[in-house]
């Protein structure tokens, strides 16, 4: 991603929710050697949590609640500043502080999730008077709505337009200019010439590419694993799990194997929705998905075992993006919902 960049441009690395599953204190420290300009984090938890393992790599925090805010001081954690409530919390806070604190001014441009819209510029530029020396904002940005889809482009440019036209408002009032950033992992290949001063990288960190465009570029990073609990043959008319939803029409031989829905694997992947691969063959899964074990349909293989390993999804042949569009969902949903129960190895490279 850093090859679309020019060596100008900042860089935060995204990694709210656990590094979107896999780890974000294993993935912090990883980035910091790397050399990220920022990480970001979507609770105050997880960016004191990322602090007190050592992380000194400055750190926005998406959604702070309005509780609190002195932790904002006491770790040094920038929060995006979304409204006019959150705003004036930090201003009152900032009375009681002695430090300066970076804050993150976010533009609602068509996305209509949180930020300042275009009618609120106005006013926020007279609340933005009464920021004391405790208060500098940092950045100003928004958040693109279909940034990967060129359907959407005309909707894209102007956001960005919206985003420029409300920028230079807010940079000419308050004298200075604050880090400017729209783009988002898919914005970074499709829109490269408005990075600006910074870029947010996200899922395209883990080689998946929701632009269908550099898939062959990337190196996927994740695995998932299980393993066969136990093999069990069935006979004509027996059925499968939870109500019986999986039947035998024939003599047939299952897997029981060390994943459920607790893991995070979807239930809606039972039923011959997925198959999961067994030294070096797929097969689908049988019956509904359990808390913590599914079942596969194994018939005609009488090499399986206990103890053989399952791959769910890994970075050569099962991708998390089939296994996406099986469960009709999309890749961030599989990833980030693996759960923290599930053991966790890294290979650094």
């Amino acid at each position: 991603y850093k090859s679309y960049l020019r060596e100008s441009t900042k860089l935060m690395a995204v990694i709210k929710a656990q590094a979107y599953g896999s780890g974000s204190i294993q993935l912090a420290s990883f980035l910091e050697s790397k050399k990220v300009d920022y990480l970001a984090v979507a609770l105050i938890d997880e960016g004191i949590e990322l602090r007190e393992k050592g992380c000194q790599t400055a750190i926005m925090v998406f959604n702070i609640q309005l509780d609190n805010l002195k932790l904002l001081w006491e770790y040094q954690l920038e929060p995006e500043v979304y409204s006019f409530d959150t705003l004036r919390l930090l201003i009152e806070e900032s009375k009681n502080q002695s430090s300066t604190l970076k804050i993150h001014l976010k533009l609602d441009t068509g996305m209509h999730r949180l930020g300042f819209v275009s009618e609120d510029i106005p006013e926020l530029l007279i609340t933005l008077d009464k920021i004391n020396t405790q208060l500098r904002i940092a950045s100003v940005f928004t958040h693109l709505s279909a940034s990967e889809n060129d359907l959407h482009d005309t909707f894209t440019i102007t956001q960005i337009e919206a985003y420029k036209n409300n920028y230079k408002k807010i940079s000419d009032h308050i004298g200075y200019s604050p880090i400017r950033h729209v783009l988002n992992t898919s914005g970074i290949i499709r829109f490269g010439e408005y990075q600006f001063d910074m870029v947010r990288l996200g899922i395209g960190m883990y080689g998946i590419d929701t632009t269908n465009t550099i898939a062959d570029k990337l190196e996927k990073a994740h695995k998932l694993k299980a393993k066969v609990l136990q093999v069990k043959d069935l006979k004509s008319g027996e059925s499968v799990g939870y109500d019986r939803s999986g039947k035998a029409t024939s003599d047939m031989r299952i897997a029981v194997i060390s994943i459920g829905y607790a893991d995070g694997l979807m239930r809606s992947c039972g039923n011959g929705a997925c198959q999961f691969e067994i030294n070096n063959t797929l097969y689908p899964t049988i019956g509904n998905i359990c808390m913590d074990v599914c079942m596969l349909d194994i018939t005609g293989d009488i090499t399986i075992k206990s103890g053989d390993e399952v791959t769910i999804f890994d970075n050569v042949g099962l991708s998390i993006a089939d296994l996406a569009q099986a469960c009709n969902t999309i890749p961030y949903e599989i990833i980030s919902r693996v759960s923290p129960r599930v053991k966790r190895l890294y290979t650094y490279h």
